[in-house]
C-alpha cells in the first residue's frame, strides 16, 4: 500500500515515530516505477521470512532498485529524514517539530528526479502487511 501528497517541491523532510522497518517513505517521486525511498529493506532470512530492523535509502529507475545505502538500525526508532538538492540524510531518534532533531545515521547522494518538475511526490507505503506507522509528518522546502 502506497500515499502520496503532490507538494511544490523536490525538497522537503518526512518525520516518523515508531519505525519497524517495514514502512518506506517517498522521498521524491514521479510516477510508480520513479522514486526515491527511504525504510525497509527487501532482507530476508534463510527461511525467506521478511526481516525488520533493516533500512536502506533507495532510487527506483524505472521499476529497477538502486540501493544507495543500508544499515541495521534495530526496530521501534523515530526518524527524520530529509531530501535537499542531491543529498538524503536519515537522522535516528529525532523529535517531531524540531526540524534539526536527530544523530545523523546515514547519508547518500543522488541527483535522480532531483530537476524534474514532475517530481514532487512524498509519500508512505509498507513492504509488508499488518505494519503502520504511529506518526508521519513532512514539510516541502520553497
Amino acid at each position: 500500500d502506497v500515499a502520496v501528497v503532490r507538494t511544490p517541491s523536490n525538497d522537503g523532510w518526512v518525520y516518523v515515530t515508531d519505525f519497524d522497518g517495514y514502512e518506506r517513505v517517498i522521498l521524491r517521486g514521479k510516477d510508480p516505477d520513479n522514486y526515491i525511498y527511504a525504510g525497509g529493506a527487501d532482507v530476508r532470512n534463510a527461511t525467506g521470512n521478511l526481516l525488520s530492523e533493516y533500512f536502506e535509502i533507495v532510487e527506483v529507475r524505472n521499476g529497477v532498485k538502486n540501493v544507495l545505502s543500508s544499515s541495521k538500525p534495530g526496530t521501534n526508532k523515530d526518524f527524520r529524514i530529509e531530501i535537499r538538492g542531491n543529498t538524503i540524510s536519515a537522522f535516528i531518534d529525532a523529535v517531531k517539530n524540531d526540524p534539526t532533531s536527530g544523530t545523523l545515521h546515514l547519508r547518500s547522494t543522488s541527483t535522480f528526479l532531483q530537476n524534474d518538475p514532475l517530481a514532487t511526490y512524498f509519500g508512505i507505503g509498507f513492504n509488508r502487511g499488518g505494519f503502520a506507522i504511529n506518526e508521519f509528518t513532512f514539510e516541502a522546502y520553497d
